[in-house]
């Protein structure tokens, strides 16, 4: 199944309904899945300031502080404005990582749909001691960016 189909069948569980009711304001800002497992699903009450994440028709976490880098309101993912599927968005990331750094084998595959300026695939595989990144806009195919680093190039300054 497609994300856009779990999250249709999340929207129409008991659980989601009643989440929804209590907190009428509240929109999608992200999903995300870890090395292709249950996506997770994360709704951001502008009211309340909290995300809820919710994920196989449960609530795994509840009104949990936001994470973000500036302030302000988290930025709505409208899921219908995404024209490229995963699978779409996944071959885009192969032909970069096969071309440019094909030695590196994913340990770990993080994939998340946001919005930062548009719809944005945003997909990092974990690689021994590398991270690879690349932004895919959603809408058009187009890579926003690439970056290939060191996990120690995070290490506190």
């Amino acid at each position: 199944m497609s994300f856009k189909e779990i999250l249709k069948d999340l929207k129409d569980s008991e659980i989601f309904k009643d989440w929804s009711i209590e907190n009428p304001t509240a929109y999608i800002c992200n999903c995300f899945n870890i090395n292709e497992e249950d996506w997770q699903f994360c709704f951001y009450s502008p009211t309340k300031d909290k995300i809820t994440t919710f994920s196989n028709k449960q609530i795994l976490e509840s009104n949990s502080d936001v994470f973000r880098k500036e302030e302000g309101a988290i930025k709505k993912l409208n899921i219908e404005n995404v024209k490229i599927d995963l699978s779409q968005a996944l071959e885009i990331f192969e032909k970069i990582n096969e071309k440019k750094y094909s030695k590196e084998k994913p340990t770990k595959k993080i994939i998340i749909l946001q919005k930062l300026n548009v719809p944005t695939w945003n997909i990092t595989y974990l690689v021994s001691f590398n991270i690879l990144n690349i932004k895919i806009d959603a809408i058009t195919g187009r890579v926003i960016s690439e970056s290939f680093n060191s996990v120690m190039d995070f290490k506190a300054k």
